[in-house]
């Protein structure tokens, strides 16, 4: 059974890949940053993590509802809550500085409909 430290190391591992793509590494270094700031982080210990494109969806829990980062071309982070089958909602951009604490605010409304 996969653990969360697996997944961490998945994301990892798919934004390397994404290296390949020269366009992308502003946005890569960004993800990469963030990824650091948390996955060690305690209040992120039950979060499960996916890559889709060059962002991440956040998973807690049993809903459906996931959580989106994204680096945002003019500095921080795009963050959205992500419905099925694909439905944004309530969108922010939140600053390296409080990109956390946001994510966090996100995270802890997941079961919020």
């Amino acid at each position: 059974m996969a653990t969360i430290a697996d997944e961490w190391d998945e994301v990892t591992k798919a934004l390397e890949r994404l290296e390949l793509y020269h366009t992308l590494q502003p946005t890569l270094a960004a993800m990469k940053k963030l990824v650091d700031m948390i996955k060690h982080d305690p209040a992120f210990a039950d979060v499960h993590p996916r890559m889709s494109m060059a962002s991440i969806m956040f998973a807690r829990g049993p809903v459906n509802r996931r959580v989106m980062a994204a680096w945002h071309e003019d500095g921080g982070y795009n963050m959205y809550f992500v419905d099925p089958p694909l439905e944004f909602s309530e969108p922010t951009i939140a600053r390296e500085d409080a990109v956390v604490r946001v994510l966090r605010e996100y995270l802890d409304r997941l079961g919020d409909t």
